[in-house]
């Protein structure tokens, strides 16, 4: 029987990020087929950080027709966009960020260990 799993990750910190890919690892690692979704600001750990007045490319209908209605998109988008610049290696901690200074110590930890991160 060919088992599967999934693991939706919601949010965009880094100690919840790192443990939802060492999960899917480890499934599949025993042979489970595992799907990763990511929604709102779980999307952060796939992007790489703009700077912070990057130049919005103009959407592709061919490309992003299938799940993005353009007709709907309005000036608000950027905004937002220009305020969550994203990037996996600016993911903050969910607890102890200390100004920055937590994800630093968390990913020391992480290295000395030798675990593989998504950074």
């Amino acid at each position: 029987m060919n088992k599967k799993g999934t693991i939706l990750l919601l949010s965009g910190d880094l100690d919840r990020a790192l443990a939802a890919f060492i999960i899917a690892t480890g499934f599949a690692a025993l042979g489970v087929e595992m799907k990763m979704w990511f929604m709102i600001f779980g999307h952060n750990c796939l992007k790489k950080r703009k700077r912070l007045f990057a130049r919005r490319r103009k959407p592709d209908p061919a490309r992003e027709g299938l799940y993005r209605d353009l007709a709907t998109d309005n000036i608000l988008q950027p905004m937002v966009e220009m305020l969550n610049r994203g990037g996996a290696e600016h993911l903050p901690l969910s607890q102890l960020n200390l100004m920055g200074l937590g994800p630093m110590l968390f990913a020391k930890i992480v290295d000395q260990r030798g675990i593989m991160t998504p950074l």
